[in-house]
């Protein structure tokens, strides 16, 4: 799973990297969700709320990759 590497805590996403992450999440990720019938669920959700929606949707497993995440992109393997 490849979700913007960002913190689930507003406060902490209080960076010109993180205004650019909201500004793409809220004009293209949510707008394209939304037209295809999707949830619209919000703009980068952070660690926390991945792992959340993850362990939700019946993944059994949430593993940070932490050696491949870079400046704008986290990265974690999930299993069943």
């Amino acid at each position: 799973m490849m979700e913007p590497n960002a913190s689930s805590d507003l406060a902490n996403n209080l960076n010109e990297r993180a205004a650019l992450l909201y500004g793409v999440s809220t004009l293209h990720c949510m707008t394209q969700s939304l037209a295809v019938g999707g949830e619209g669920l919000g703009a980068a959700w952070g660690r926390e709320l991945a792992e959340e929606y993850a362990r939700r949707a019946g993944f059994t497993t949430f593993t940070p990759l932490e050696t491949i995440t870079n400046k704008f992109s986290a990265f974690y393997v999930l299993t069943v």
